[in-house]
């Protein structure tokens, strides 16, 4: 009986015309990190940047996109594939001293990862009156942080990066300013998020320092 009914569905898969065989996931087709339907597979994570990622939640890899840094300089994300060791994302805003403070204690506390290879992403959503910084102001800004020019990236309340990095709220829609995430520079798998629950970020960057 089982021999029949294997017997009928060979027949009916080799009858099929080669151009409506359905999409089948095989190990091949993850050879190089690169896998021609990685969209279709749970929880699958990409060993190397994928430029329309599998997702925007921990565990997932993240899309690429642009943001303009202070010099007016668009700048993608995976530019740093392979080549920062991780990219510490911090969500700051011009009216928030809370975001300076932190920005400093990640400049001395983390001065040597930011010299062997952390790229810090500072991402400015709004200026000290709640609007889109100005180039100027990203600029003012990032001195008075003793940040370079290029270390800063503008995004209107964070609208751009909120939709390929989830920033886990606290509740509902109320997101934390400052914010923190960390993704690996070898595929920028998301590997922590301030408000997630589970980790913490000295544990993650010491994760992708280490590979």
């Amino acid at each position: 009986m089982k021999a029949t009914a294997l017997a009928i569905m060979l027949t009916l898969f080799f009858a099929i015309p080669s151009g409506a065989l359905p999409d089948l996931i095989f190990a091949d087709d993850f050879e190089g990190g690169d896998p021609l339907n990685w969209s279709s597979v749970v929880g699958y994570q990409a060993p190397v940047c994928v430029a329309e990622g599998t997702g925007i939640y921990e565990g997932d890899n993240i899309a690429d996109f642009s943001l303009s840094n202070c010099s007016g300089t668009s700048v993608s994300l995976h530019s740093r594939c392979s080549v920062a060791k991780g990219v510490l994302v911090v969500h700051v805003a011009g009216w928030d001293p809370a975001g300076t403070a932190l920005i400093g204690s990640i400049l001395s506390g983390m001065a040597d990862e930011l010299s062997q290879g952390l790229d810090l992403m500072v991402v400015l959503g709004e200026d000290p009156a709640g609007q889109t910084p100005s180039f100027a102001y990203c600029a003012v800004f990032a001195a008075a942080n003793s940040l370079s020019d290029n270390q800063i990236f503008i995004d209107g309340g964070w609208s751009l990066t909120r939709a390929n990095i989830y920033a886990y709220p606290t509740s509902g829609t109320d997101f934390m300013i400052p914010w923190t995430g960390l993704l690996d520079g070898d595929n920028m798998l998301y590997v922590y998020g301030e408000g997630e629950g589970s980790g913490n970020l000295g544990s993650a960057v010491a994760q992708v320092m280490a590979d």
